[in-house]
């Protein structure tokens, strides 16, 4: 029996965010060879920070200085991928 709702599978099980909780600084690691598109935002869902990250990055450090403590969401935007995380800054 396939128990499949018809929502294709992504490729971010390739991908990881790391520390979470973070203070100065989140790691974004993947082994997926395309552009992708980092937006951070508030829980109102005012967008706090976006940034590019070209095809070909595999360890990309991005800088939390100038966000409040609190908790976020980080969606992370590919071709044909689209992942949500949570995200608590200290």
């Amino acid at each position: 029996v396939d128990n499949c709702l018809g929502i294709p599978e992504n490729n971010f099980s390739t991908l990881r965010i790391y520390p979470n909780p973070a203070k100065d600084f989140i790691t974004i690691e993947t082994s997926l060879n395309q552009n992708l598109s980092l937006t951070i935002t508030d829980l109102s869902g005012r967008v706090v920070l976006t940034k590019s990250i070209p095809t070909g990055s595999k360890l990309i450090q991005v800088s939390l200085s100038h966000i409040a403590s609190g908790y976020y969401t980080v969606i992370l935007t590919g071709a044909k991928n689209h992942k949500t995380a949570k995200l608590i800054v200290l």
